[in-house]
Parts: C-alpha cells; sequence; structure tokens
C-alpha cells in the first residue's frame, strides 16, 4: 500500500514529532507572553483608575475650597448689607418720632432684598458645585471605561 521504506517512515515520523514539539514551544511561549500582556494591561488600567481617582480628589479639593471661598463671600456680602440696614435704620429711628411703622416694612424690605440676594447666589455655587461634580465624575467613568477598569463610584 505505501510504497516508502523504513527509513522514510521512520524520518518523516521524527519530522513529524520535531514540528508537533516546536507548536508546543510556540503555544507555551504566546501563552507566557499573552499572560505577561494581560497583566500589563491590567496594571495599565489600574494605574489610570488610580491616577483619575487622584484627579478627581484634587478637582473635588479644588472646588470644595471655590465653594468655601463663595460661601464666605456672599456671608460677607450679607453681613455689609445688614450692617448698612442697621445703621440706616438707626439713622432713620433717630431722626424720625413718627413713621416706625413705615421705616419698619422699608428696612424689612431691604433685609427681604439682601436675603434673598444671599439665597440665590448661595443656590447658584451650589448649582455650579453640582454640576461640576457630575462632570468630573463622568470624565472618571469614561476613564475607567477606556481602559478596561470598570466602573468608578
Amino acid at each position: 500500500m505505501f510504497d516508502a521504506s523504513a527509513d522514510e517512515l521512520r524520518a518523516a515520523h521524527e519530522e513529524l514529532c520535531a514540528t508537533s514539539e516546536q507548536l508546543v514551544a510556540d503555544l507555551a511561549a504566546a501563552r507566557t507572553s499573552a499572560h505577561a500582556a494581560v497583566s500589563a494591561a491590567r496594571k495599565e488600567a489600574a494605574d489610570g483608575v488610580d491616577a483619575a481617582r487622584e484627579d478627581l480628589s484634587a478637582a473635588i479639593a479644588e472646588l470644595s475650597a471655590d465653594v468655601d471661598a463663595s460661601v464666605d463671600a456672599v456671608r460677607s456680602d450679607a453681613a455689609a448689607a445688614l450692617s448698612a440696614v442697621s445703621a440706616d435704620h438707626g439713622a432713620r429711628l433717630a431722626g424720625l418720632e413718627g413713621g416706625v411703622d413705615g421705616l419698619r416694612e422699608e428696612v424689612g424690605g431691604k433685609l427681604d432684598a439682601a436675603l434673598a440676594d444671599v439665597k440665590a447666589r448661595m443656590d447658584a455655587v451650589a448649582a455650579e458645585a453640582k454640576r461640576s461634580s457630575a462632570a468630573l465624575r463622568a470624565e472618571v467613568r469614561s476613564l475607567a471605561g477606556s481602559r478596561g477598569g470598570g466602573e468608578v463610584g
């Protein structure tokens, strides 16, 4: 059936064995290389997530400082407005014998306006803080997602 000699068959068998051993060695090398690549990618993703967390923490700290400064400025403005109203009130009381009710309405209106202004400023600061925080979270999620790191809470 076969015209090959035993020597030819032995040589073909040895060649097949050598090829098989080379394929096994190549597969082992490919597996080792793949494991190394996966490990490197995981480390890079973890480093990216850590860096994003650090950036987020720094941005939150900066935003918190900005909010604190804005709140302090609003408080200072409110104190100045109240002081001005109080001084105005004192001067009017000293100069007026009648009309106390009218003066109370005027001062109350100024106080209401000053407090409404303070509340509007504080609401604006809070809205900006929420918007900035949401934008930073979205950026961190985007960075973590693009590196295969999953979600960041």
